[in-house]
C-alpha cells in the first residue's frame, strides 16, 4: 500500500508506471541489440582508427603468408625473415592511411634494407587503387595485395591503418594502432634492431 501511495504521490498510477517501465525496457533492448550488432559488424570488417597508440601484443610466430605485390610477384612473410619487418596495414581510400604513407616512406629511405623491411599491405583493397595510392603519395617501399583480408584476420587486424613489427627471428614483437609519426616508428622498431645486431 505505501509503494502505490508514493507512486500516487509522483502524478502516476501503477499503471502508467507499468506501462513506462515496459517501455524503458523494450528501448534498453533495442540498444543492447544494436550494440552487440554493429560490434560484430566490426569484427567483420576492419573500420578506421584515427587515434593512434602503442598496442600490447603477446610475441609469437608472424604468421607466413603469400602474397601478390603491385607488380606480380609473390612477397611472403618467409622470405623476409633474418630482417626487421614493418608491415603497414591500410587501403587506399583511409585518410589516416594516406597521411601516415610520407612517413613509412621516409622511414623506408632510410633504412637499410639488408635489415629492415617495409611492406604495406592493401587490406581487402584493388590493384589499380592501390597504385594510385602509390604514385599520388609517393610510395617507393613494396605493396601487397590482401583481397580477401585472410593476412588481416591472421595478424589480428582490427582496424586501418595498424602496423605490427616483426623481428629478426620471425616474432610479431610490437603493434601501433591508427597513424603512424616518425617518432612512433622509430620507437617501435630501435630495440628490434639493436637485437638484430646493429
Amino acid at each position: 500500500m505505501l509503494s502505490r501511495a508514493r507512486l500516487w504521490i509522483a502524478g502516476l498510477s501503477l499503471g502508467q508506471w507499468l506501462i513506462g517501465l515496459f517501455g524503458a525496457a523494450v528501448v534498453v533492448g533495442l540498444l543492447v541489440t544494436l550494440g552487440v550488432a554493429l560490434g560484430e559488424q566490426s569484427r567483420s570488417q576492419p573500420g578506421v582508427n584515427t587515434l593512434a597508440r602503442n598496442s600490447a601484443i603477446d610475441p609469437r610466430p608472424a604468421p607466413d603468408f603469400s602474397l601478390s605485390d603491385l607488380d606480380g610477384n609473390t612477397v611472403s612473410m618467409s622470405e623476409l625473415r633474418g630482417r626487421v619487418v614493418v608491415l603497414n596495414f591500410f587501403a587506399s581510400w583511409c585518410v589516416p592511411c594516406k597521411l601516415e604513407a610520407p612517413v613509412l616512406e621516409d622511414y623506408w629511405e632510410a633504412s637499410d634494407p639488408a635489415r629492415v623491411a617495409v611492406l604495406g599491405i592493401g587490406l581487402r583493397d584493388q590493384h589499380d587503387d592501390a597504385v594510385e595510392f602509390a604514385e599520388t603519395y609517393g610510395v617507393s617501399f613494396p605493396l601487397a595485395l590482401d583481397h580477401d583480408g585472410a593476412v588481416g584476420v591472421d595478424y589480428g587486424v582490427a582496424g586501418i591503418p595498424e602496423t605490427l613489427v616483426v623481428d629478426h627471428l620471425g616474432v610479431l614483437r610490437a603493434r601501433w594502432v591508427g597513424p603512424l609519426s616518425s617518432g612512433s616508428l622509430d620507437e617501435l622498431t630501435r630495440d628490434l634492431l639493436r637485437e638484430s645486431g646493429g
